[in-house]
């Protein structure tokens, strides 16, 4: 497994050369937001990796929303005060 300290187009870009030697002759479709880094355009894309950009500002297609939304839920019912008032100052941007 790797793991890379930052977000940045040259980890990415060693994340997708590791990936495409993992897959060998296999192909792959990998969803990537358009972060800076998954858009710059030293990105080379290996052969066998085809991009699939989801649309900005879209929670629908990112898993972990429907999580943080009955978090929320959860906390803004909460009788502890601590979690009530973290859900009543929470300014997410969508």
């Amino acid at each position: 497994m790797h793991e890379y300290p930052q977000l940045k187009g040259a980890c990415f870009q060693e994340f997708l050369d590791w990936l495409s030697q993992q897959l060998g002759q296999d192909w792959a479709i990998l969803q990537v937001d358009q972060a800076p880094a998954h858009m710059t355009s030293a990105i080379r894309w290996p052969e066998n990796i085809i991009p699939l950009v989801q649309p900005a500002h879209s929670p629908e297609l990112n898993p972990i929303e429907p999580i943080l939304a009955i978090a929320q839920k959860t906390a803004e019912k909460s009788d502890i005060p601590f979690l009530a008032s973290v859900a009543g100052t929470s300014s997410r941007t969508v």
